[in-house]
């Protein structure tokens, strides 16, 4: 098949879920023999220069890009409030240059299936249907609406909680008005697809979890003498500080009590200044952005996601747990992964759950290589990039016939 995937943040480097996700799909069509053209927003925020992406990346895809200031700027964001139905979120992601090249794009090439990756994409799908007839997917990696529901319900300033619900109800209203607009859906989770079946969606169906490839997980070396907690995660997502920030206040003072040894790691980009401070007030190892999630991973054993607000899949979860590492995680962090509490992880909701979670695993660290194997098994035998992809190819196959 000739797949168009379209993308509004160029995948590389893949350092965070959506980025991951979108790449896993890109690798999978290329080693199961497809031909992946690739149309991404080279974002002001996360700009990439594409002579530095590297040969075997190169050789997975046609890569094109756009390059796009999608900086938040307060007199549009103030002209949007006031002038447009559309989320300010989405309005960002609107622009005329991206249009005119994935239009010549559609003319220069046929493709047998467009992929939009995520819901910032849909407003692009008239121009796909003046030059195409192509069947368009929309693969949903999260429900937006419910992440700004969530930052809607945990904000303290009045101000800001008002504008975060006019937000969350406007991707709410673009999220329904999406449903059937596109000819195939696919959602990473279980509940996302329960989302679009709730609000009337009649076109075929399948989800597909974000996948690894097993070979790029070596046997872990269980190094739990003393055990050492870890967090990694975005830095300039409100529901990562938040809960980053509570976890410090709420459950790491408590734990250092009773085990001074223990030691925890902190990596993530984009740390704020006054975010860095208030985080290096803690007994913690900041490590700030790391080049590699799987090297700042290695040699250490626990990872905690203190998870309050948020929607799809986690991909740094189960990328641990492939690295046969133990999670400590409230349930909307592991949503999606079928795993068993106790055996493949540990579920923590309270202050109280995560300090009981952690002293267990102290105390008797033959646990924490017990949980990581078994955790390590479930994601290769559930989450096979190569058995995924093969899966979604299947279904369009079925649906382009």
């Amino acid at each position: 098949m000739n797949i168009l995937q379209l993308s509004i943040k160029f995948p590389w480097p893949p350092n965070d879920g959506g980025a991951l996700a979108t790449l896993a799909l890109t690798r999978g069509f290329y080693e199961l023999g497809h031909e992946v053209t690739m149309l991404a927003m080279n974002t002001s925020k996360h700009f990439f220069e594409m002579e530095r992406l590297p040969e075997p990346v190169k050789k997975m895809a046609n890569f094109r890009t756009v390059p796009v200031n999608t900086d938040i700027r307060f007199h549009k964001a103030l002209l949007n409030l006031f002038f447009s139905r559309m989320p300010y979120n989405a309005e960002r992601f609107v622009v005329p240059a991206f249009s005119e090249e994935l239009r010549r794009l559609l003319g220069e090439k046929k493709f047998d299936i467009i992929q939009l990756e995520g819901l910032y994409l849909m407003p692009y799908l008239p121009v796909i249907r003046s030059c195409t007839s192509a069947p368009v997917v929309l693969r949903a990696h999260n429900i937006e609406s419910e992440i700004w529901l969530r930052k809607f319900h945990q904000e303290q300033s009045l101000l800001k909680k008002a504008y975060t619900g006019i937000l969350a109800s406007r991707l709410r209203r673009m999220e329904i008005a999406s449903v059937n607009q596109y000819d195939l859906l696919v959602t990473i989770t279980e509940r996302d697809a329960d989302f679009f079946e709730k609000y009337g969606n009649e076109k075929p169906l399948e989800i597909i979890p974000f996948g690894i490839d097993p070979g790029d997980y070596p046997e872990p070396v269980f190094q739990t003498d003393p055990p050492s907690l870890f967090y990694i995660g975005a830095l300039d997502w409100q529901p990562n500080i938040s809960g980053l920030l509570w976890f410090l206040e709420e459950v790491w003072a408590e734990v250092k009590r009773e085990f001074p040894h223990l030691a925890f790691h902190i990596a993530g980009r984009n740390a704020a200044p006054e975010l860095q401070k208030r985080i290096r007030r803690h007994p913690v190892v900041f490590h700030g952005e790391v080049p590699s999630s799987r090297d700042f991973m290695r040699d250490k054993n626990i990872l905690v996601v203190p998870l309050f607000a948020g929607s799809g899949i986690r991909v740094k979860i189960i990328e641990a747990m492939a690295m046969g590492k133990t999670v400590i995680s409230t349930e909307l962090g592991t949503e999606g992964i079928p795993a068993s509490e106790g055996k493949e992880l540990f579920h923590a909701q309270t202050a109280q759950d995560f300090i009981d979670a952690i002293l267990t695993l102290a105390a008797r660290p033959s646990r924490i290589a017990e949980t990581g194997l078994a955790a390590r098994q479930l994601v290769f035998s559930r989450f096979n990039n190569r058995d995924l992809t093969g899966k979604l190819l299947a279904f369009y196959k079925s649906h382009t016939a």
